[in-house]
């Protein structure tokens, strides 16, 4: 574990997140930690102030369905929306380059 992704897993493990999961590079926010609705914007918040991360760029949507859009879609095409997932390696090279897009 190099020195960016072991700070990473210990924000995370502050902010009470990973349930006592063994946190990896694949581990998504979604799926694995829970993030989602209100959570989305409290974690990137505090992400974004401990690592000095540049989210003007970031399309959350782009990763993280919002009940109310995806009902909403549902509703009007029939169709499930299906985001990607946003890992802990993303979060790592967000650290990394400083913004996370």
């Amino acid at each position: 574990m190099n020195n960016t992704f072991g700070t990473l897993v210990h924000f995370i493990k502050e902010m009470n997140i990973a349930n006592n999961l063994i946190l990896t590079r694949e581990t998504s926010l979604s799926k694995d930690l829970g993030i989602y609705g209100d959570d989305i914007e409290v974690f990137f918040y505090k992400f974004s102030r401990k690592f000095n991360i540049d989210l003007s760029s970031f399309n959350s949507m782009k990763y993280f369905e919002t009940d109310w859009f995806t009902s909403f879609v549902y509703f009007i095409k029939q169709k499930k929306i299906y985001v990607r997932d946003l890992t802990l390696s993303d979060l790592e090279e967000a650290i990394i380059k400083g913004k996370l897009e």
